[in-house]
C-alpha cells in the first residue's frame, strides 16, 4: 500500500489526524505519549478522562486488538494504559461509539482509474460488551457473525463506500485497504474507526468475502492484486 500510507495507517493517532483534516468523521480520541506518561502521569490520566467515561484504550501502533481494554471506570485507566504500553509506548484513548460495525473494502485499479469500493460487510459480536477482541477474531469464531453484504439501506452503503474511497485517497493508499466504520443509526452518522492496509485473507476474513459478494471471487482478487503490484513503477509516484 506504499511505505508512507502503511506507516500512517498503522498509527491510529496519525490516521485520525489526517482523516479529520480532510473532513472525514472520526470518533473523539486523545494520544498519551511516552514522554507525557513518564513525566506527568497525573496529567496523562486527566487528559485521558477528557475523552469521556466510556472509552477504549489501545496501543497506537498494534493490530489484531492486542493490548486493548474497554474501560468504563476512570480508576481502571492507569492499568489499561500500562497494558497498552506493553505493545506500544504511544497509547490512544478513544471514546466508545454506539453503532453498527460496518466494513468496506477498497481496491486500486491503477493511476488512470478511481479506486473502487466493495459492498459493505457487518460484524456482530455475541459477547457481554460486543468487543471484537483477539480471541473473537482468531479463536472463538462462533461468537461472531460476519454478514456480506451488510443489511443496510442502499443510500447508507453508498455513503460508506464514498467515504471509504475518499479515505483511501487522502491517506495515499495503493493496492488495497479495508476501511472500518461505525454507523450510528440514531444520529445517521458514518464514522471511520481505522484503515487497514493489509487486511486479513483467512477463510473467515471480511475483505475477500466483501469482494466475493461484489462479484470478484478470491482467485480473481488475488490475480488483480498481483497484476497491479507488477504494473506499479518503482520510485516516487
Amino acid at each position: 500500500c506504499g511505505v508512507a500510507a502503511s506507516a500512517v495507517c498503522m498509527d491510529k493517532h496519525l490516521t485520525k489526524t489526517v482523516l479529520l483534516g480532510a473532513g472525514i468523521s472520526v470518533g473523539r480520541w486523545t494520544l498519551i505519549t511516552d514522554r507525557l506518561w513518564q513525566s506527568d502521569r497525573s496529567r496523562a490520566l486527566a487528559q485521558a478522562q477528557t475523552v469521556g467515561r466510556d472509552v477504549y484504550v489501545k496501543p497506537a501502533r498494534a493490530g489484531s486488538s492486542l493490548g486493548i481494554t474497554h474501560v468504563e471506570d476512570p480508576d481502571l485507566l492507569e492499568d489499561a494504559i500500562e497494558l497498552a504500553r506493553k505493545y506500544d509506548p504511544r497509547v490512544v484513548v478513544e471514546a466508545a461509539v454506539t453503532g453498527r460495525e460496518i466494513e468496506c473494502g477498497v481496491l486500486d485499479f491503477g493511476p488512470k482509474e478511481k479506486a473502487r469500493a466493495s459492498v459493505c460487510g457487518e460484524i456482530a459480536v455475541d459477547s457481554d460488551d460486543g468487543f471484537y477482541d483477539y480471541r473473537t477474531k482468531y479463536q472463538a469464531h462462533d461468537a461472531v457473525t460476519l454478514t456480506t453484504p451488510a443489511n443496510i439501506e442502499p443510500e447508507i452503503q453508498a455513503r460508506i463506500q464514498e467515504v471509504a474511497v475518499h479515505a483511501f485517497e487522502v491517506l495515499g493508499c495503493e493496492g488495497l485497504a479495508r476501511v472500518d466504520f461505525f454507523y450510528d443509526e440514531e444520529a445517521d452518522a458514518v464514522i471511520v474507526n481505522e484503515v487497514n492496509t493489509m487486511p486479513g485473507f483467512t477463510p473467515w476474513s471480511m475483505y475477500p468475502a466483501m469482494w466475493e459478494a461484489t462479484g470478484k471471487p478470491y482467485p480473481e482478487l488475488v490475480s488483480h492484486l498481483i497484476e497491479r503490484a507488477l504494473a506499479r513503477p518503482t520510485g516516487l509516484r
